[in-house]
């Protein structure tokens, strides 16, 4: 039986997967960041951004699809510090709220600059709450200078009416508005963690009217702190800057930055932001004549030389970069209208520039609405007879970019159908546009497959493989699927098969695949009560020389190592029964090639009449000293294993956190094993196996009570002092004399506020019940709403607690269950938010009970994927 099992097992995992690399071998272009990444436009049209439905314009989401379609991947959005915090601890987040989810539903990546202050804090006052600030004049009875808009009175204050604070005739001081600003930022950075990759901040630095004050002041009491305050809430986030046009100024904050360096206080931008338009001369990419700081007109190009960096483009990146990236955060073609063709002709001309010139990271359209009548540099029509229609400037960016936005693949290597297994692939589209699919299926007889769809808005589709979708593949042992989103639009996809077919009596899900890489790592294996397999597929024209070393469970033990050559276009797979070094041992994975492989790990234990449980994982490719592992269950019905490998040379001090449904918090590192104080340590190239049931007698415990974690739900951190995998696995019921079925997820390394789901049922015959794990690892208390996708694409809103009578809150480093009767019934994906901002971590698992058999025969887990 176990030789039979092998070769089942051999047949069924991968056997098509080189064949469906090879039908397609422009896959791994997708490996690098797609072309729609270097552009982007700016969303700063209307004072807080646009409402879906503002005075009947841009139809909801129409505009930005269009935009995402043409290629763009980036939106600019201006946050108004005015109108968001019009009193002092007061704030308005509806707006940019609504706007910001409308951008990262749409799959734009978001910077948001923040600009122009509030009266309260600078004495400024607007006309019509939009136009530039009036310069303070304390000798007039209301406090502000008189004067005709766009005279040099109006629009150049002198040096005595510029100065920090304002003071109201009458009316003491207000505070430093260095800390108002500081307070403000760090309220909008929290609120968008998670939802936002970067940050600008700026009060129009070629017109101090608006920050009143000088240069110093600027950088001292707005650029300085915002970088400060984004560096200390998220050192992950970006911070963009001057973000202005090139002007004296700009060289003067240039002048200064650098001079704060040089005396160790540091920069305030990892990249280097500028703007650039055709009304201010730079009317081409060869010939863009420029009033500079000299006063005077100099014929300013992309590259011009023996001029001076403040006439060259990229002067300008090299004189002031010094090795960060650079971005044109606004450039455009001024217009009357939206018609005008000229727009387009020197869009298009622009764009091949850019392109011609790497060193320029990204570049912002400016920007999304024309607005007839004015002078205006809109890619889109915004007022009636014809709202969002493209105009000639918007053409001209979809023939330039829209052949380089890629579309985004989804694999999935394993796949079985014939006698034995039930498929399903799942695909969700959390978009609030339709989402056209392509799915290609290749069998493992070599014949190919193709299924075209189109996903609803906010739907959720299962592909029953074999079944009612492509009934050809009803015969097919082995089958491989690809799912194309020819849009670029972000889907969920994920594989779940059954066994037996009648019975489904086991199962596991798996979500898409990577793409070849020559190095994978595995945190889970085993050899003894289970059967291990390592599979591994070449789809490049060149033999692959692979070894695969299993670092053993325990300090001191010498790695196993093992190697195979896996021929051009076809895969080998390697049986840890095959080495008696590993029997009855545990161990962490890793597979080095030296050409681009997949590989995948498959466990299964039992005899019924095959396997009577077991899980099966794609590796990861890179290694963390973070983990987060949102699932985990302990007590009589479930055991819960944390397995951690080490494949680097030096130990890894290691420190597990434990994150309850109460919101306790157990902190505790392993024994030394050799009896040695001091902290615990994963030794190097080995596998530690932490059972979290019984942690307390493997933990030296730092904070907590580890008796919590007998019989509890609860998510884990999982931090190293060197780069680590960290896979998690669940068998049940009971212990392991009478396991039945498995489940296991890789950790995570990065928090999100946006997650999405592909799986998810609930009640039919089989009785499925699908739990949702949310784990917060942040001190913030996460604000949670689920949305289920349901295949009408319609949807259900989830943002109460169990008990229906509060908001669905996660507590800060707690965890926190959604459990089956607050789902809909029947099929269904899901999106989890974090709306209020705090970051968190999402893992789905799904149980089913075959009629007349045993309850929760069958079981199956998937991390959710990050939007």
């Amino acid at each position: 039986m176990p030789e039979f099992r092998r070769s089942f097992r051999s047949c069924l995992s991968l056997a098509v997967l080189a064949g469906l690399l090879l039908a397609r071998p422009a896959l791994a272009q997708t490996a690098t960041a797609p072309e729609s990444h270097r552009w982007g436009v700016n969303d700063d049209h209307i004072v807080t951004g646009p409402a879906p439905d503002e005075q009947g314009q841009l139809p909801p989401g129409d505009v930005l699809l269009q935009a995402r379609q043409a290629g763009l991947g980036w939106a600019r959005y201006v946050l108004f510090w005015f109108a968001v915090n019009p009193a002092q601890g007061t704030y308005q987040w509806d707006a940019p709220d609504r706007e910001i989810a409308r951008l990262r539903a749409a799959g734009f990546n978001v910077l948001v600059h923040v600009a122009y202050p509030p009266a309260w804090t600078t004495g400024a006052r607007y006309a019509n709450q939009h136009s530039a600030f009036w310069c303070l004049d304390e000798q007039s009875p209301d406090g502000v200078k008189q004067g005709q808009p766009g005279s040099d009175e109006f629009f150049n204050c002198r040096d005595s009416e510029r100065r920090p604070g304002y003071r109201a005739p009458g009316q003491p001081p207000l505070a430093d508005r260095s800390a108002d600003f500081r307070t403000f930022v760090d309220a909008a950075v929290r609120r968008y963690q998670g939802q936002v990759k970067a940050w600008s901040f700026g009060m129009e630095v070629h017109n101090q009217v608006f920050w009143r004050g000088s240069i110093r002041q600027l950088m001292d009491e707005v650029l300085r702190p915002g970088y400060e305050v984004v560096e200390a809430v998220d050192p992950g986030l970006l911070v963009a800057g001057p973000d202005e046009d090139v002007e004296a100024s700009y060289d003067a904050v240039m002048a200064m930055e650098a001079a704060d360096i040089a005396s160790g206080k540091g920069r305030v931008f990892d990249v280097l932001a500028f703007h650039a338009f055709n009304h201010s001369g730079w009317d081409t990419p060869e010939k863009m004549d420029r009033k500079w700081r000299n006063g005077g007109w100099g014929d300013c190009q992309f590259e011009t030389p023996g001029m001076p960096p403040s006439c060259s483009m990229r002067g300008i990146a090299e004189h002031y970069a010094k090795g960060r990236p650079v971005w044109l955060t606004e450039f455009g073609y001024q217009a009357d209208s939206a018609a005008d063709a000229n727009a387009g002709a020197w869009l298009a001309n622009w764009i091949d520039g850019i392109k011609a010139r790497p060193w320029i990271d990204k570049a912002f359209f400016y920007r999304l609405r024309q607005d007839d009548g004015v002078k205006d540099f809109g890619l889109f029509a915004a007022v009636p007879p014809a709202p969002g229609t493209p105009a000639p400037a918007a053409t001209a960016v979809r023939s330039r970019l829209a052949t380089q936005a890629l579309p985004e693949f989804s694999y999935l290597a394993e796949g079985a159908v014939a006698d034995f297994f039930d498929l399903d692939v799942l695909v969700a589209n959390p978009n609030p546009q339709p989402a056209p699919v392509k799915l290609t299926f290749l069998r493992d007889d070599g014949a190919v497959e193709t299924l075209a769809d189109t996903l609803p808005a906010t739907s959720r589709r299962t592909y029953a493989v074999g079944r009612t979708a492509v009934p050809a593949l009803a015969t097919a042992r082995g089958v491989s699927t690809l799912v194309e989103s020819t849009l670029g639009l972000p889907l969920a996809v994920e594989r779940t098969m059954f066994w037996d077919r009648t019975g489904y009596y086991g199962g596991h899900t798996g979500s898409a695949v990577a793409e070849p890489a020559t190095r994978w790592y595995f945190g889970e294996g085993s050899q003894g009560f289970f059967d291990t397999y390592v599979l591994l597929a070449n789809s490049g024209n060149t033999d692959a020389h692979v070894t695969v070393t299993f670092l053993l469970d325990g300090e001191g033990l010498a790695p196993v190592v093992g190697q195979v050559q896996v021929p051009a276009r076809t895969r080998s797979t390697i049986g840890a029964m095959d080495y008696p070094e590993l029997a009855d041992k545990s161990f962490a994975i890793i597979v080095d090639a030296d050409a681009p492989i997949i590989a995948e790990r498959a466990m299964y234990f039992g005899q019924v009449p095959f396997w009577a449980g077991g899980h099966e994982s794609a590796g990861v490719t890179a290694l963390s000293r973070t983990w987060l592992l949102a699932e985990g269950a302990t007590g009589t019905f479930f055991d819960n294993y944390v397995l951690v490998g080490n494949p680097g040379e030096t130990d890894a001090e290691v420190t597990f956190t434990f994150l309850l449904a109460n919101g306790s918090v157990v902190v505790g590192t392993p024994h030394r094993e050799n009896g040695a104080t001091g902290l615990g340590r994963v030794g190097a190239r080995s596998r530690f196996t932490l059972d979290v049931e019984n942690a307390g007698l493997r933990l030296d415990v730092l904070a907590g009570d580890p008796a919590q974690l007998s019989d509890a739900a609860v998510s884990v951190k999982v931090e190293a002092s060197e780069p680590v995998v960290v896979e998690r696995a669940m068998y049940w019921p009971g212990n392991f004399t009478t396991w039945a079925e498995a489940h296991n997820s890789f950790g995570i390394t990065e928090t999100g506020t946006r997650w999405g789901l592909a799986e998810g049922r609930n009640g039919g015959p089989r009785a499925f019940e699908t739990y949702i794990l949310v784990a917060n690892p942040s001190d913030q208390d996460a604000t949670v709403t689920v949305t289920f996708l349901l295949p009408d694409g319609t949807t259900q809103v989830l943002d109460r607690d169990d008990q229906g009578s509060s908001p669905l809150v996660v507590k800060g480093n707690s965890r926190y269950t959604v459990p089956p009767w607050q789902m809909p019934s029947g099929e269904f994906g899901a999106v989890v938010e974090s709306t209020s901002g705090a970051p968190i971590v999402v893992e789905r698992a799904m149980y089913w009970t075959p009629p007349g058999g045993t309850p929760w025969a069958g079981g199956s887990n998937a991390t959710a994927v990050r939007l």
